[in-house]
């Protein structure tokens, strides 16, 4: 196996070029090895999610190291193709066995994404473009999510707000409708929703809980964001008319607790189609859903709804019982755009965690079209640093789902996350060259 310390040197040689053509040309020049590509692909290239942020403690042995080139591919394909369990955090500790410390430092900042390159995806591809396989996992854009089996269900990725109705008690002649968890927020209550619910549960007796997605019949995210808000404090109780509940999970109360396990994923969706069939609930809408055989077809699905403008898929596991919160048995798969933006101020936090500290960064296009502030992908260190030095004048890569627009006209970017600092760039991305480059469909109202 070719040298790590030789690799570690790389990384730092790397990151002192400021240069975009520098750092590619550095990149052609002296790291032209077959083996030593891979491994800078792997552990660099984003779309494979290696690093680890909460390593916490690393503990260095050498009483068991990598001792191939071949051994380190199979570790780096378990970690693709695996949920990142405590097991595979030790391997990939004691992959770092046998090197000098000054090289162990380095490879704990690329696993744990603190090492700053300014290398982007784009540009390891430009260099190193058929030097690392494909892996599903890949599709997935996360460490924490397992390759989906197969065969496997494929529900379409709705455009709205989980909504959550818990506690609902049916008897022989009644249902009792508990509370609304929506973002972990207050109480709320529609009318048509409410009874939709109430008609879809008829005669079940015992208590259960709707898992579904809230959406405006016109498909106007921000319209259902605004009804949202407008409830959340007071309770007021609205008709709902221009509102629809698209349920794509029924459990039993004590499943949702975790006290009884409940039926799999497949049962559980042949029992809601036959309450929609039976009963036919006015405002809500029964999530769809196909079972495929591979891959490909999963991908082919879900560009198909990316392209129709919907969010994507989600790939779901047939035989899983259902486990609240985040789960590797629910996989999202959905149009993942990124572009440079210059940050043009911070807000400031109020929440307990970083309460005074930086909030997010207040960032926008080159011809100010787009404005948006992103706080989601800041590291603790990095709220530190840019809390005593505000990173103004900076530009930094975001990730988001789609370019979308307010009533006021002001176009944004729909769930955006810094990936990191450019060092390498003078100017942002303008909004027609994100137009250009966006996949799916953009949520505008009056800019074509």
């Amino acid at each position: 196996m070719e040298n790590l310390d030789n690799i570690a040197s790389s990384l730092i040689a790397l990151q002192k070029l400021s240069g975009s053509n520098d750092k590619k040309e550095y990149l052609k020049t002296n790291c032209s090895g077959e083996q030593t590509r891979y491994i800078l692909s792997i552990l660099l290239d984003s779309k494979y999610s290696l690093g680890l942020k909460k390593l916490g403690k690393i503990g260095i042995s050498s009483s068991s190291t990598i001792r191939t080139f071949e051994d380190f591919k199979s570790l780096v394909n378990k970690m693709l193709n695996s949920n990142m369990s405590d097991k595979l955090r030790g391997e990939v500790i004691t992959f770092l066995g046998g090197c000098t410390e000054s090289t162990q430092d380095v490879f704990k900042q690329v696993l744990q994404k603190s090492l700053k390159l300014g290398i982007t995806s784009k540009s390891l591809n430009e260099v190193f473009k058929g030097a690392v396989e494909e892996h599903p996992i890949a599709l997935a854009k996360s460490p924490t999510e397992a390759v989906p089996p197969i065969p496997c269900i494929v529900s379409t990725k709705y455009d709205g707000i989980r909504y959550t109705q818990i506690n609902i008690k049916v008897t022989e002649d009644s249902v009792e409708l508990g509370r609304a968890l929506t973002r972990d927020r207050n109480t709320m209550r529609f009318k048509r929703i409410n009874n939709g619910i109430k008609q879809l549960l008829k005669g079940q007796i015992g208590e259960w809980v709707i898992d579904g997605e809230l959406e405006t019949l016109d498909n106007d995210f921000s319209k259902v964001q605004g009804i949202v808000s407008s409830n959340i404090d007071n309770g007021i109780e609205e008709d709902g008319n221009n509102l629809k509940l698209t349920v794509f999970d029924l459990i039993r109360m004590s499943d949702y607790l975790g006290e009884t396990k409940s039926k799999p994923q497949t049962e559980r969706l042949k029992d809601i189609s036959k309450l929609f069939m039976n009963n036919k609930p006015q405002g809500l809408v029964e999530a769809e859903h196909t079972t495929v055989q591979s891959l490909d077809k999963i991908k082919e699905i879900t560009d198909a709804n990316i392209k129709a403008g919907l969010e994507g898929t989600i790939i779901k596991d047939p035989k899983a019982s259902y486990k609240k919160g985040k789960t590797s048995a629910w996989i999202k798969q959905k149009a993942i755009n990124d572009t440079t933006l210059k940050c043009v101020g911070v807000t400031i936090s109020t929440n307990n965690k970083r309460d005074g500290k930086i909030g997010a960064l207040m960032l926008e296009t080159s011809d100010g079209l787009i404005k948006v502030n992103a706080g989601s992908g800041l590291s603790d260190a990095d709220v530190e640093l840019y809390t005593k030095t505000p990173p103004i004048g900076k530009f930094f890569d975001i990730l988001f789902n789609c370019v979308s627009q307010a009533d006021n006209g002001q176009m944004s970017l729909r769930l955006p996350r810094v990936k990191g600092i450019r060092i390498d760039v003078t100017e942002a991305d303008s909004f027609e060259k994100i137009k250009t480059q966006h996949i799916g469909k953009m949520l505008l109202k009056d800019i074509k």
